[in-house]
This record gives C-alpha cells, sequence and structure tokens, in this order.
C-alpha cells in the first residue's frame, strides 16, 4: 500500500492557461493556450509540395540524393583458370544428419518426442522440488507468525495488567503524576 501513488489534479491552475484535453481513445493531451503571433495557413504548408499524383507530398529542400558507383576488384585471370576446387567439408556425423532429417521430414522421429518428454520431465521435478521446498518454509514460518502472535497477546495482557496497576498505585498516592 505504500507503493501507491497518490491522485493529482488534472487541471493545472488558472493562471497557466493550460487544459488536460482526453481525447475519445482516452489519451491525455496537454493544451496551453498562446497569445503569440497567429500563423496563416501558408506558413503551416512550409515547403512540402504534392509533386506527386498519388498525393504524397516531397519537401523541396531537401538536398539531392548523392549518385555513388560500385566499385570491384577484377582477379588474376590466370589465378582463377588454375583454381583447385575448394576442400569438401568433412561427413556430416549422425547427430546432425538425424537433426536435419527431423527437420525436412513432416513428422518428428520418436526420438524428438523422448527427448522432449525427458526434458519436460526433468523440467518438473525441479519444480517439484523447488514446490516442496517452499512449500515447508511456508510452514515455518507459519508456525513462526502463530508463536509471535501469542506473545504478542502475552505482551498486550501485561500492558494492560501495567496500566491497572499504574491507576491504582496513581489513586493510593494521591494522584500525583510523576
Amino acid at each position: 500500500m505504500e507503493n501507491q501513488k497518490c491522485l493529482r489534479v488534472l487541471h493545472p491552475n488558472v493562471q497557466g492557461q493550460s487544459r488536460l484535453l482526453v481525447s475519445s481513445n482516452g489519451s491525455l493531451s496537454l493544451n496551453t493556450q498562446n497569445r503569440g503571433k497567429k500563423r496563416k495557413n501558408d506558413e503551416n504548408l512550409g515547403s512540402a509540395k504534392c509533386k506527386r499524383k498519388d498525393g504524397i507530398f516531397i519537401d523541396s529542400d531537401l538536398k539531392k540524393a548523392v549518385k555513388t558507383a560500385s566499385t570491384s576488384t577484377q582477379t588474376d585471370s590466370l589465378q582463377s583458370t588454375t583454381e583447385t576446387p575448394p576442400p569438401t567439408a568433412p561427413a556430416a556425423t549422425t547427430s546432425t544428419q538425424a537433426t536435419i532429417d527431423m527437420l525436412t521430414n513432416d513428422t518428428a522421429p520418436a526420438q524428438y518426442w523422448e527427448a522432449l518428454a525427458e526434458k519436460r520431465r526433468e523440467a518438473l521435478e525441479d519444480t517439484l522440488q523447488e514446490n516442496q521446498k517452499l512449500h515447508e518454509k511456508n510452514k515455518e514460518l507459519e508456525s513462526e507468525v502463530s508463536v509471535l502472535k501469542e506473545e504478542n497477546k502475552l505482551l498486550e495482557d501485561m500492558v494492560e495488567e501495567a496500566k491497572q496497576l499504574a491507576a491504582l498505585v496513581q489513586s493510593v498516592t494521591g494522584g500525583e503524576a510523576e
């Protein structure tokens, strides 16, 4: 409850002449009234002119795109003619081949489902163990809370008895408060 923020006034004071506006979709915006220079409609358009048939505006102030040329290097023709074929990759291992087969087939093999079931079983076991630990800790805390409540009740009774004893002593001594 301490983390909750308090409510604030939505509209500011009259001196600021600003208003909080809520749109129909629920979004908020702050509207301030300026008494400065009013703009004309042609000032709002700026330099954007509609130059296309589809109604898309193009800003005429943008600089023209710089043309770039791509360059490439040419290798020696002798080297390319005497090039040896690249060495072949080592033969795929059985696990890699099995993975490729699994990914390319329409249905997954039984090994995939067994591995998936084993991973989920291990995850469930871990969760179960964590749950049991939390349950035990919860019981310990509940017992500690009950002990503290009993102790608190005893202390409240002692305070009440002390108040009564203080009132008795005060009445015997003639009502003098120290």
